[in-house]
């Protein structure tokens, strides 16, 4: 038996919370029966399949809303992972910037591009909005340091997750933030969670006939564990949040 990892869903688990009209759910492929997403509405209406503007997110526990009855208003955590970032001190320095500039942004605006051309849609974006908070974080396993993000946007605050190289310009709180994004989230459990709780490992084990079983373990010490994965059979599939 193998120990081959096969998905790797990142999730930054921030504070950020927004209402959403969740439509359909997304496979990410045919032949991956591990990741998956939703297609859905931010600040939808009373129908639910309107409202801002339409986006796809993926989650990292695909499979932990199986039983999610759609479509369904729900709360969800997002989280963008900047592909690249510029911060402008004012919105008129954000709209100076882009005098020469065929499309001009608004300094709150959502575009979500992964939506658009042929190929299957895509868990993209491209917005702007207000800066509310920021931190310089360092990653308690790799060691690398990071920029961790909240930003009020068309549709509601965003956790954004930035490596240092990405980011041009100072990160002050008020500033305008634009970028392009690659989109996380979660949907948020009706009752609230315990904030003391650890962050989750979630293991996804396939059986031959490509059934799944979801584990949740509470980790206080990854390292101790890397072991005991590495000396897991089978295919399997390790969420970290």
């Amino acid at each position: 038996m193998g120990t081959d990892l096969v998905s790797i869903s990142p999730h930054y688990a921030g504070t950020s919370k927004r209402t959403v009209g969740l439509i359909e759910r997304v496979r990410q492929e045919e032949n991956n029966l591990l990741e998956g997403g939703f297609y859905g509405w931010a600040d939808p209406g009373r129908n639910l399949d309107d409202g801002d503007y339409p986006f796809l997110f993926y989650v990292p526990d695909f499979h932990r809303y199986d039983d999610l009855v759609l479509p369904r208003r729900a709360s969800i955590q997002l989280t963008a992972f900047a592909h690249v970032l510029t911060c402008y001190p004012t919105e008129a320095d954000f709209k100076a910037s882009q005098v020469q500039s065929e499309i001009q942004y608004a300094a709150n605006c959502f575009l979500p591009n992964g939506l658009f051309g042929e190929g299957p849609p895509e868990p993209e974006a491209c917005f702007a909005g207000r800066l509310l908070s920021a931190t310089l974080q360092t990653n308690p396993y790799l060691r690398h340091t990071f920029y961790a993000l909240k930003i009020a946007s068309l549709g509601g605050d965003v956790d954004v997750v930035a490596a240092p190289e990405t980011v041009d310009g100072q990160l002050l709180v008020g500033a305008i933030v634009h970028g392009e994004y690659w989109l996380s989230g979660r949907v948020l459990p009706e009752r609230p969670m315990d904030p003391t709780a650890s962050p989750f490992l979630d293991i996804v084990n396939l059986d031959r006939k490509g059934m799944h079983s979801i584990v949740g373990l509470r980790l206080t010490n990854l390292g101790r564990m890397i072991p005991w994965l590495e000396a897991m059979s089978g295919s399997s599939a390790y969420h970290l949040s």
